[in-house]
């Protein structure tokens, strides 16, 4: 149930527990439904950063409820948030705080798949950080801790940049902190990236129907081209993946003349997995100490996990770089199915899928893959301009289905959206 969420003044929906698919022009409030599901279970929207953007017009506050059965009971989920910036989570009417502990849990899982998934290939690093990060909080149970700790003592250590007369001792003691936690979200980064990349080239194959390869390589700022922990000169990020990245490309090339497809993939997978912790700790210190005048002067700390890089490689190619949109796009997808595959082994739950509006991005062959791959037993949403691109490759020729398919047209109003259904749910 939706009260006052985006142009939804309120709006009572009946899903059925496979295939929901939800059609009708641009601009009527579509994705504004996944939205709502997406909010319910992360804590947080996937298109806005701030919580007042999704308050109705003339409203003071939004409301999410949602009934549902999960690991065998049946929940209440709600959140309740006023534009004074307070919000209350619940579940089964008591409070609750979203935490990320790898376990699943008391909290519905969901992956969306939306036309902004693009800029995880083509944005800057910042994207593809935020996508490994909040994956990894989501199936492991110490990354969030980890990562609020370095953020504390990365603010805190930018804070001592720009002020005045700080002792070296004080700076040696949050660089120290800075170092241990880097270090271990370094390497937890690599060790999940390591895993997904299996299945994300997997994905990605069948997609193009073997046409090309996908490998990905996790870049740490700051380390010279050739792979080593040392050097002089401090890389951006951007910096390292153009040059180490290419460099270990090349070498996954040689490397697949002499191996099978498979073994090739899982040997170039990442080039920074034998990188111990302890290796990456001591450079990130002595990167820290060793650029401290710059960092002065620039009031920031330049090197760390938070200026890291994902390079992906289609055919040994830079993808962000060379990657036309349709192999962006491929890769993106297949990084959501893999994203699929390491949540549903994790919390032991299939996730809820939302497909916003992606598609009629795809031509028939990515289509008819993606479909095919996303039915796996959970409950899926879809947003769609085009009801005859779903519905008809889900019902198949024989207009018969394994799964159970709900419709719902969704047209404006005079007070919102209107949602219909033949079935009347």
């Amino acid at each position: 149930m939706l009260h006052n969420f985006r142009n939804y003044g309120y709006q009572d929906i009946r899903l059925t527990p496979d295939v929901n698919v939800f059609y009708g022009p641009n601009g009527v409030g579509k994705t504004n439904i996944i939205e709502a599901v997406y909010y319910l279970s992360i804590g947080r929207s996937f298109r806005t950063t701030r919580d007042r953007d999704l308050v109705k017009w003339d409203a003071h506050g939004f409301c999410i409820y949602a009934d549902l059965e999960l690991y065998g009971k049946q929940k209440r989920f709600a959140v309740n948030y006023v534009l004074d910036g307070s919000k209350r989570i619940s579940v089964d009417g008591k409070r609750a705080f979203r935490r990320y502990d790898g376990s699943g849990g008391q909290w519905p899982s969901v992956v969306v798949f939306s036309p902004q998934d693009l800029y995880i290939v083509k944005g800057p690093p910042a994207s593809r950080r935020a996508f490994l990060d909040l994956l990894i909080s989501r199936a492991s149970k110490t990354y969030a801790k980890e990562l609020w700790e370095y953020t504390r003592a990365l603010n805190q250590r930018n804070a001592l940049l720009r002020s005045q007369e700080v002792r070296e001792e004080v700076y040696a003691i949050w660089e120290e902190r800075l170092a241990t936690t880097g270090s271990r979200i370094v390497s937890e980064r690599q060790r999940f990236l390591a895993e997904i990349s299996k299945s994300a080239s997997r994905y990605y194959e069948t997609l193009v129907a073997g046409a090309e390869e996908l490998s990905m390589y996790y870049m740490i700022a700051g380390r010279d081209a050739d792979g080593g922990l040392g050097g002089d000169d401090l890389l951006t990020a951007t910096q390292a993946t153009t040059q180490a990245a290419l460099q270990v490309a090349s070498q996954a090339k040689t490397q697949a003349k002499t191996l099978s497809r498979t073994e090739a993939r899982a040997e170039a997978t990442d080039p920074t997995s034998d990188v111990k912790t302890s290796d990456v700790k001591g450079f990130l210190f002595e990167s820290l100490a060793r650029n401290r005048a710059k960092e002065r002067h620039l009031g920031n700390t330049i090197v760390g996990p938070h200026r890291d890089d994902v390079a992906f490689f289609v055919d040994s190619k830079d993808a962000r770089v060379f990657g036309s949109q349709g192999q962006q796009r491929t890769v993106a997808l297949s990084l959501r199915l893999a994203e699929v595959e390491l949540l549903t082994k994790t919390t032991g739950e299939v996730p809820v899928l939302l497909l916003d509006d992606v598609i009629s991005e795809l031509d028939e062959l990515r289509r008819s893959q993606l479909l095919r791959n996303v039915f796996s037993g959970g409950q899926v949403l879809i947003t769609t301009t085009s009801l005859q691109d779903v519905v008809l490759w889900l019902k198949g020729s024989d207009e018969s289905t394994p799964y159970g398919i709900e419709v719902f047209e969704v047209t404006s109003g005079a007070e919102g959206p209107v949602i219909r259904s033949p079935s009347g749910r």
